[in-house]
């Protein structure tokens, strides 16, 4: 039986080497798309109406009308989506692709994660007046689980914020998991590039895991590689036990990170490969 596939991650994780990996590998057997909505997935409204138990057909028309391209889509071949948009809308997907639907959990390390994020001018004053606030999600929003960041968000740091974004899409991802009867693949940043090997998601999606796979090697793609002007003191996570607990869940600590490397790859004027 054929499947539609989802990531579900914060973004700047990986997703854009994976998809061009499955395409590398895969074209002949997987669709694959990388956030083919982007924005339009409307993740804030859409956490929104699923806290408030909003039915399917409260969603956006045209996610709707996605989810019928995806099922002509999977009548051919499995599908895949890769890219963060699409988070908060996964029960939706779930209750319409029921028993052909598998999920795989993307995880990467906070600070790394954040500080990537912060180049990329999140929840930070735009430099033009008429372009808004790059808002991943506020704790005001309906459905978000850690409210006491309210009382103190005015006073918070952009990564501070990043950091609040990162925990609430990773809190909801380990209760969707427990929740949804489906298949789910956690996998880490981390360890698949460690050897650039793709071959647990392969394996997960039932596709053939060969030679050609097992060594697969490329460039990390990110088309939206950017570095910041300021730094941020990532130090500051330890005022922050939400994020440490979920991050210890992963297997993430703060021990052993290197920021001069933080700062060659995300710092203006330090830039290097990381």
């Amino acid at each position: 039986m054929s499947f539609a596939a989802f990531i579900i991650s914060t973004g700047r994780c990986g997703t854009q080497w994976i998809a061009a990996a499955l395409s590398n590998l895969c074209s002949d057997c997987i669709t694959v798309e990388h956030e083919p909505l982007q924005s339009r997935y409307e993740s804030r409204k859409t956490l929104e109406r699923f806290n408030l138990k909003k039915p399917l057909d409260s969603l956006p028309s045209e996610v709707l009308s996605h989810m019928q391209d995806i099922e002509a889509q999977i009548a051919i071949q499995p599908y895949i989506e890769c890219g963060h948009p699409s988070w908060s809308t996964i029960p939706y997907l779930a209750e319409r692709f029921d028993s052909r639907i598998r999920i795989i959990h993307l995880t990467r390390h906070p600070v790394p994660t954040c500080c990537s994020w912060l180049t990329h001018s999140a929840f930070q004053k735009p430099i033009l007046s008429h372009i808004p606030e790059k808002i991943l999600l506020s704790p005001f929003d309906p459905g978000t689980r850690f409210k006491e960041y309210c009382e103190v968000w005015d006073k918070l740091i952009p990564f501070e914020k990043c950091l609040f974004y990162w925990s609430e899409v990773h809190a909801f991802a380990l209760e969707l998991q427990n929740r949804l009867n489906v298949p789910w693949l956690h996998i880490r940043y981390e360890d698949m590039f460690k050897n650039q090997d793709i071959s647990e998601i392969l394996d997960f999606l039932n596709l053939p895991v060969d030679e050609k796979s097992l060594s697969f090697q490329s460039q990390r793609v990110d088309k939206f590689q950017y570095i910041s002007p300021v730094w941020q003191d990532w130090r500051i996570i330890h005022k922050h036990p939400c994020a440490l607990s979920i991050a210890e869940t992963f297997g993430y600590d703060m021990n052993g990170i290197d920021e001069e490397q933080l700062a060659r790859r995300y710092l203006m004027g330090k830039q290097e490969e990381f």
